[in-house]
Order: structure tokens, then C-alpha cells, then sequence
């Protein structure tokens, strides 16, 4: 077994827990994780640092009949993703064993489903968050069993896959729904960061199996994707910036996905807690450029490829001395790559010298380099729109506890950039 997996039975709990130490995680390790249908297991917990479809794994595996759970650093607890003795979407909360119902409204629905086609034209259903901007409570999980059986209704097919941003307990509650309603259909979780979709419930077939990646359908004769690289200086907001942008395409309809390339210091929707504020630090590692570059580029290269509109990097700060800014290290030896695989930019800034110095560093690494927008970012700013557009930005503060919230200002750059794409 990996030493960045630990399975754990304590007494009729099993104890699923990811340790793991990169960032970037290969998904064949799910094709050592053990059976988890042991005797006697009452319940299974899934919890550590890992990928979504780690925890989507674990959940389809688990077998029938017992609760499981899983953590979530935002809600402070284990959420209850199946029956057992607590409704699904209960909390179980870290300090102490009292579960809490959250209140579920049935009255919006949480996913919604696509009927596809695969290249070699076997069937494919994607599912999707109906609402990616709205920020979910989990007690919807009471309703979500009933939602997705409804929306599969009598079809077949070969591949139900998981497309888009979610939370842990969400996506591997659909994984173990899905397995549940679909046992003889391959379950996937599309994971930027291999430009594919991870198997995490499948058979022993090659390229059927847990662990395994397919890619996504390729682009087919409409407009290439675009590639939008956002860079800033540290603590200049560009990661929330980041986000709110990507939450605003994604209610637009735009078919993007936003790549965390910022290895020293990720950024997560679920950071914005107390206890995810705390866990930031822990999920921190520091750049390994022989192989973190590389990766990410063929991430970037897939998604390019890909039947995506656009594709949104957050890309690193660099290396930098306190008060020095002209002495950075805004691209070290060796990420060269990394920005040379982007198509075009946009400049966070909270400096006006900022930007000439980021444009000389890029176009040395890009001759090919666009740089399209400029977002000025100050800590007390007030979202002027009147002041905005033609290139240059100047949206609300740019606080980690504002990253799900809108901005005008950003919901303008949204409408220029979906405009382009579409």
C-alpha cells in the first residue's frame, strides 16, 4: 500500500486517509488502493490532502449498506454522502461526534446532466454543477439520490463522467450515486491537471480500470481555445482575482476550467474558512521545476486540445525581496516553459510600475505574448465600472473571503472575454 495512503479499520469504521506529498498526484495509485468491502465495516471515512477523484473513488468503492463520509475543511466536519444512521448531507463534526442536519432546498437543483457522444461513438453522459457560482449547503445532498435518478432516467452508457467545480462530499456523492444506479458504467472525474478524466469506478479492462485516464472529446471546427494566463506580484489578489473571473464565465455559459499553477501557494474556494485558512499553510510544497513545468504544460497543452472554450491559469508570483520589486525573480531559470504555453494575458497589479515589469518578463520567455487586461487591485478599492474597460480594470478588493462573492467590474470583464470565445 503507498506510504501516501492510509487505510485504517477502527472498529467498524474504516478510515480512508491521503497524505500525499505532491501536488500534482499521478491517478494510478488508485490501482493500489484496497478493497473496501471488509467485513463488519459499518461506515468508511475519506479524509487527508488528495484529489477529487481520490475521494470519488473511495466513495464508489465503498460497498452498499454503509455510511459514508467524507471531510470537508470548509464545513469543519465529515459530510454524510449515503444513509445510514444519519441523513445523507448531515455534518459530523471534528470536535465531537454530534451530527447536524443541514437544511436541504430541494427547490434548486445541485447537477444537471448532458447525453453525449464519444470519438468512437459509444455513449457518454456528463454531469455538471447546474449553478457553479452558487455556494452550496450540504444537506442538499438529501435530495441529490432522487435528482440524478430522475435525470438518467432509462439511459445506458458506457461512461458517466464528473465536469466541472465541486466540492469533495459533492462529487463523491455523485460518483457513489452514479455507481449505484450505473454498476456496469465507467465512472470518471475530469481532473485539470492530467487533462483527462480519472476512472474511479470501473473493471479490470485497460483503460477501463480505476486510476486509468481517458481524455476529453476533442476540439471539433469552431474556434480554438483560448488560454489566459493571470499574473501579479504576491498578495496582489490575482488568485482570487482568478476565481471570481472563473465563476463569472462559468454563469456565462462558457465551457473553462482554471489551472492552480501556483505550486508554492494554492488557492482553494474552500481556503476562504477558518479551518481552511489554517490548512493553507499545509498545503504548500515547494517548486519542483524538472517535473511540476513539464506537467503542467501538457495540462495546459490537453486543454488546449480539448473541447473547452478557454482555459483560465493561474500562473506563480515568482521570487521576490520585501521592498524591492525591480529585483524580482518574476519567472525563474527553468518555468520558462510554463509561460510560453500561454496564448494571452491579464496583469493583476497593486503597483503602477508592476505591469512594465511583468510584460518585460513574460515577452522574454513569450515573444508571442498578448497581453489583453490589466486589473489594478487595492486593498480598500470600490468597484468603479465607469472607470473601467478598454484594457485596464479596476474591480472591488480582492480579499481570499470575497472569492465566491460578484463584482461588477469583473462581471464586465466576463461579458469582453465570453463575447471573444463565443
Amino acid at each position: 500500500m503507498s506510504d501516501q495512503i492510509e487505510v485504517q479499520l477502527e472498529g467498524t469504521k474504516l478510515q480512508v486517509t491521503a497524505g500525499f506529498s505532491n501536488r500534482f498526484v499521478d491517478p494510478s495509485i488508485l490501482q493500489s488502493l484496497p478493497a473496501l468491502d471488509v467485513d463488519g465495516v459499518e461506515s468508511v471515512e475519506v479524509s487527508g490532502r488528495g484529489p477529487l477523484w481520490f475521494y470519488a473513488s473511495v466513495a464508489a468503492r465503498a460497498r452498499d449498506g454503509v455510511t459514508v463520509t467524507a471531510f470537508s475543511p470548509e464545513l469543519e466536519g465529515h459530510v454524510v454522502l449515503c444513509r445510514g444512521s444519519i441523513p445523507a448531507g448531515g455534518v459530523v463534526k471534528s470536535q465531537g461526534a454530534q451530527a447536524v442536519e443541514a437544511n436541504a432546498d430541494e427547490s434548486a437543483p445541485v447537477v444537471s446532466v448532458e447525453f453525449q457522444r464519444e470519438p468512437d461513438g459509444s455513449k457518454s453522459i456528463r454531469v455538471f454543477p447546474l449553478m457553479p457560482g452558487r455556494k452550496l449547503g450540504s444537506g442538499e445532498l438529501a435530495s441529490l439520490d432522487s435528482a440524478l435518478t430522475e435525470a438518467l432516467g432509462d439511459s445506458s452508457a458506457e461512461l458517466i463522467y464528473w465536469d466541472g467545480r465541486g466540492t469533495t462530499w459533492l462529487v463523491a456523492s455523485v460518483a457513489r450515486i452514479c455507481r449505484k444506479l450505473r454498476p456496469d458504467s465507467v465512472i470518471a472525474v475530469y481532473y485539470p491537471s492530467v487533462a483527462g478524466r480519472v476512472i474511479v469506478w470501473g473493471d479490470v479492462t485497460p483503460g477501463r480500470r480505476p486510476g486509468d485516464v481517458m481524455p476529453l472529446p476533442g476540439r471539433g471546427s469552431g474556434s480554438p481555445c483560448i488560454v489566459y494566463g493571470v499574473v501579479g506580484d504576491p498578495n496582489s489578489g490575482k488568485s482570487v482575482f482568478s476565481w471570481k473571473l472563473y465563476l463569472a464565465l462559468q454563469e456565462r455559459k462558457i465551457r473553462c476550467q482554471r489551472l492552480d499553477a501556483d505550486v508554492r501557494s494554492p488557492t482553494a474556494l474552500w481556503m476562504q474558512s477558518d479551518m481552511g485558512s489554517s490548512l493553507r499553510d499545509a498545503q504548500k510544497v515547494e517548486w519542483d521545476d524538472a517535473n511540476d513545468v513539464p506537467m503542467l504544460v501538457r495540462a495546459i497543452e490537453g486543454m488546449r486540445n480539448s473541447s473547452l472554450d478557454l482555459v483560465l491559469v493561474d500562473l506563480p508570483g515568482g521570487l521576490h525581496i520585501k521592498d524591492r520589486p525591480q529585483d524580482a525573480q518574476r519567472i525563474p531559470p527553468g518555468r520558462e516553459a510554463l509561460f510560453a504555453a500561454i496564448d494571452r494575458y491579464v496583469i493583476v497589479q497593486k503597483r503602477d510600475d508592476i505591469p512594465a515589469l511583468w510584460r518585460e518578463c513574460v515577452q522574454a520567455a513569450n515573444a508571442d505574448a498578448r497581453f489583453d487586461h490589466e486589473v489594478v487591485s487595492r486593498l480598500n478599492a470600490v468597484p468603479d465600472p465607469a472607470g473601467s474597460g478598454s484594457g485596464m480594470w479596476r474591480p472591488g478588493p480582492l480579499r481570499r473571503e470575497t472569492m465566491e462573492e460578484g463584482d461588477p467590474v469583473i462581471e464586465m470583464l466576463a461579458d469582453r472575454i465570453a463575447a471573444a470565445v463565443e
